[in-house]
């Protein structure tokens, strides 16, 4: 666990040193256990290194721009961005185009969701935890009948149908 957590905090913060943690890695557990050590924790600090980045980049961002310009700009940025991302997931089949598929979706669901909260929020102060819980609730509603729909659409048509469903939701939204 230990080697784990050295490795995830190597890629997390850049540190130079991976390519000898997994040396080391190989020469401590052997070549397959050591090698399957180093893919875990670098996956692990890259997930890290993500979510820092997501929440150091998009959440104060959509956050100033909606303080400046009000939510709704800040939520149409968000559905364009999210549209972007299923663009991108759907016409590039390997993993640079998951990665940024990935990364654009995040930033785009995060940008709309920040401005959605400075809406409710505003709505009745002294009401804020009761509003949040519809909001929240709503919320996972709607993810459990997308996610029913992107199963049914991935038997329909597989991930060509997974990916218009998507888009054609970003367009109603």
């Amino acid at each position: 666990a230990a080697y784990v957590t050295v490795y995830c905090a190597v890629v997390a913060f850049s540190v130079p040193g991976g390519g000898v943690l997994t040396i080391v890695g190989g020469l401590m557990f052997g070549p397959w256990r050591g090698a399957a050590f180093a893919v875990i924790g670098a996956s692990s600090g890259a997930v890290l290194l993500f979510l820092l980045a997501r929440s150091v980049l998009a959440a104060p961002l959509a956050g100033r721009i909606s303080d400046r310009r009000g939510p709704r700009p800040v939520i149409l940025l968000g559905i364009v961005v999210a549209l972007g991302a299923w663009v991108v997931l759907a016409v590039f089949n390997h993993l640079a185009g998951l990665i940024a598929g990935v990364v654009l979706l995040d930033l785009g669901v995060q940008m709309a969701l920040i401005a959605h909260q400075s809406v409710i929020y505003a709505l009745r102060p002294e009401a804020r935890s009761r509003i949040n819980t519809v909001f929240v609730t709503v919320m996972f509603i709607g993810g459990a009948l997308g996610s029913a729909g992107g199963g049914f659409a991935w038997r329909l048509g597989g991930w060509g149908a997974v990916s218009a469903l998507a888009i054609g939701l970003g367009l109603a939204a």
